[in-house]
């Protein structure tokens, strides 16, 4: 009997042991296409995702992009009990078409954070240790160059070991062709052209600027030919 019960304590301990320890280091390359963080094969977490509504939300800045334009992408709980151990986190088409996850994340990541290989190299990211209970995460991701269309964030977050909810999305993503110039992308372009013109006053240039042409490039008058004419 005394045997019995010091056999039964050792696989309680053992078990326990295990059920904690389950992919502290983020999920694995199988998780890939199911997001879940208990693989039948390996036992995983030991428990069940969560049916409920998860108290996660999801938002991206800006809301649509141009090829080549980056978003940022944030995951928060809903209030300050809705912490985050583990995550796993890529993008796919919005239809549904493709389990397989497109675009690369930054080399900028949060702590605790890595790539993961889903598809391709970056295409994913999970937590690299326990995030700590963590309320909030930001992301960058950017399409590959030639992307066009819609897509969804698809996102797993454990709250801890036996609660998560897997393969939660967001709203749709759009992507477009073509590039948007943006202020600070010109800022340097037009230090140069004032230069170039003799003009050390940035009022003057912008208020000597005609709008771009169609080729992507800036006329530059001067307001005295325009008075005179």
């Amino acid at each position: 009997m005394t045997c019995h019960i010091l056999l039964i304590a050792i696989l309680v301990v053992v078990s326990k042991s295990v059920y904690v320890e389950c992919y502290p280091s983020g999920a694995p390359i199988g998780a890939c296409t199911e997001m879940t963080p208990n693989p039948a094969s390996s036992g995983g977490h030991g428990a069940t995702p969560q049916n409920s509504t998860a108290p996660y939300t999801i938002t991206m800045v800006p809301t649509s992009i141009k090829t080549g334009q980056s978003v940022t992408v944030t995951i928060a709980g809903n209030s300050n009990a809705d912490t985050m151990q583990g995550m796993l986190v890529q993008a796919r088409a919005a239809d549904g078409s493709s389990n397989s996850a497109v675009g690369t994340f930054s080399d900028t990541l949060p702590p605790n954070v890595t790539h993961l290989t889903c598809t391709t190299a970056k295409a994913a990211v999970t937590h690299s240790a326990r995030l700590g209970n963590l309320t909030t995460i930001s992301l960058i991701w950017t399409p590959a160059s030639t992307s066009t269309g819609n897509v969804k964030f698809w996102y797993t977050v454990v709250k801890d070991v036996p609660t998560f909810w897997v393969k939660q999305t967001s709203g749709t993503f759009s992507i477009t062709s073509g590039s948007a110039m943006v202020m600070g992308s010109l800022m340097p372009m037009i230090l140069m052209m004032t230069n170039f013109l003799g003009k050390t006053d940035l009022g003057y240039f912008f208020n000597n600027l005609r709008v771009c042409n169609g080729n992507g490039k800036f006329d530059a008058h001067d307001s005295d030919d325009d008075d005179s004419s």
